[in-house]
C-alpha cells in the first residue's frame, strides 16, 4: 500500500484534533484537586492512627514529636497525598463503626490494632494496604528525623558538623 503525503497530513490533523478534545474534556469534566489541608474531622483519626503506629512509651510518641503535624503539612502541598489520607481515614472510621459503632479515634487500643492489622495484611483491600504502607513509611521518616526520638536508640545525632575533623587523614 502506498502512503501519500496527503494521507499522512490528514492522519496527523485527526490525531491532533482528538488530542485537543481529550485535553478539553479532561480539564473541564475532571478538574484537578487542589492541595489543601485534610478535613478537621479527620485530624483525630490520623493522630490516633499515628499514635497506634508509634505509641508513647519509653520514648515520645508520634503526636508528641510532631509527626501528625508534619503529615498534615504535606497534605497542603500534594493533592494526591491528601486524597489518600482522606480515603484512608474514612476507611478506618467505617471499620470502627462497623465493629464497635464508634469512630476509630474512640476505640480501645486493642480494637485499633486489629483494624490496623487488617489494613497491614492487605485483607482490608488494596486502598487500605496502600494507605497503611504510606502512613507507616512517612510516620517513621518524620519520627526518626526528630532528636527526641534518638534518645531511645542511644543515638547522639549526626557527627557533622562537629565530628570526624580528621577526615583528611588515613584511618588509624
Amino acid at each position: 500500500m502506498e502512503v501519500s503525503r496527503r494521507l499522512i497530513l490528514k492522519s496527523t490533523l485527526v490525531i491532533a484534533a482528538l488530542g485537543s478534545v481529550g485535553t478539553f474534556v479532561r480539564r473541564s469534566l475532571w478538574p484537578r484537586l487542589q492541595p489543601g489541608p485534610i478535613a478537621p474531622t479527620q485530624h483525630d483519626t490520623l493522630a490516633v492512627l499515628l499514635d497506634t503506629l508509634i505509641p508513647d512509651d519509653d520514648s515520645p510518641g508520634a503526636t508528641e514529636t510532631g509527626v501528625a503535624q508534619a503529615i498534615r503539612d504535606k497534605t497542603e502541598q500534594n493533592s494526591r497525598y491528601r486524597k489518600l489520607i482522606e480515603s484512608g481515614c474514612a476507611w478506618l472510621d467505617i471499620q470502627a463503626n462497623d465493629k464497635a459503632g464508634i469512630p476509630f479515634a474512640e476505640l480501645h487500643e486493642d480494637q485499633r490494632e486489629a483494624i490496623v492489622d487488617l489494613a497491614a495484611s492487605g485483607r482490608g483491600g488494596r486502598g487500605a494496604f496502600l494507605f497503611f504502607q504510606t502512613m507507616r513509611t512517612d510516620a517513621f521518616h518524620y519520627y526518626y528525623a526528630q532528636p527526641e526520638a534518638w534518645a531511645a536508640l542511644r543515638y547522639a545525632g549526626p557527627p557533622q558538623p562537629h565530628g570526624f575533623m580528621d577526615y583528611t587523614h588515613p584511618p588509624r
